[in-house]
């Protein structure tokens, strides 16, 4: 069984490995999306909407949805 990644692990992966450039290419990008990607990724400006959207294009699901809690009165 695979392990769990967190979305931000999981997208480095996606970005930095390899084994997932065919995959990259595949679903439309190009190399100069990938470096655009990783360096806001890095740098804390990539939206979590963006995020989950690179990764289910390239093939990832999603193991546990995000929850909330509200805040206290």
């Amino acid at each position: 069984m695979a392990k769990a990644l967190t979305t931000d692990l999981a997208l480095k992966r996606l970005l930095t490995s390899e084994e997932y450039l065919a995959t990259w290419l595949r679903c439309g990008y190009t190399l100069a999306h990938r470096r655009t990607y990783l360096h806001r990724l890095v740098k804390g400006t990539l939206s979590t909407g963006k995020k989950e959207e690179i990764l289910i294009k390239a093939g990832f699901s999603v193991k546990m949805p995000t929850t909330w809690n509200r805040p206290l009165k």
